[in-house]
């Protein structure tokens, strides 16, 4: 995967503010803006003002929380270049979903990133048609990789999948630059007979079962109303 040119990244201008008085991030809010900070390796931490609405904006693209954002400063102290930053971490208000606070963290691109990575099947596989369940372990894939080749998701294709058969990491086709952080025999889809089918799930983990046919005619005769 080739690198992208910065000014490709997602743009967001911050400003930077000073003092820490009590009540200080109220009266940002009631301007519209939200307090923020910006750390990382070899600078100095920023306190900051941001937008809400222009993160959220940036937040909705393809790469969502992993989207990489090109930062212009501006005030006393700001750096006189920009900053490319990812979201670390928000607070926002548990009632209208609000932003109410932002820490990026600043990144390089001769620096990796570790990030969250949708990870998706594609095709329905040929044991499920059979009568088979098809368990999905992991939802999200831990990757390493440089700012610009984060994927928007892995996927793996299952057309083929039988009873029986797994689909490990190793399995995997990634991009180029692109890393799974797990090990390469770990099994992430299996199909299996469905009594099979309830495998223990270790914490972190998440499970997604897929049912056959026979387990979809059952529900069906379920749902029918009885006179």
């Amino acid at each position: 995967m080739k690198g992208r040119e910065i000014m490709e990244f997602e743009k967001l201008t911050a400003q930077v503010r000073t003092g820490r008085k009590k009540g200080m991030a109220r009266r940002l809010r009631r301007t519209g803006v939200i307090p923020a900070v910006c750390y990382g390796p070899g600078m100095t931490p920023l306190t900051l003002a941001v937008d809400p609405k222009a993160l959220s904006d940036a937040l909705r693209g393809p790469l969502g929380r992993n989207v990489v954002l090109q930062m212009s400063i501006e005030g006393d102290g700001a750096p006189s270049e920009h900053l490319l930053v990812m979201l670390q971490d928000f607070q926002y208000h548990p009632l209208d979903r609000v932003v109410l606070h932002a820490d990026f963290l600043h990144v390089s691109m001769d620096r990796d990133v570790h990030v969250q990575v949708p990870f998706t099947l594609v095709g329905k596989a040929a044991g499920v048609q059979t009568g088979g369940v098809l368990t999905q372990v992991f939802r999200t894939l831990p990757v390493r990789c440089r700012p610009d080749a984060i994927p928007t998701s892995i996927e793996i294709d299952v057309t083929e999948m039988n009873l029986g058969n797994i689909r490990k990491v190793s399995d995997v086709v990634l991009p180029a630059g692109v890393v799974v952080e797990l090990e390469p025999n770990l099994t992430l889809v299996s199909c299996v007979t469905p009594t099979q089918a309830k495998p223990e799930v270790t914490e972190g983990e998440e499970e997604v079962v897929e049912e056959g046919a026979e387990g979809e005619e059952k529900k069906a005769e379920e749902a029918e109303p009885t006179e």
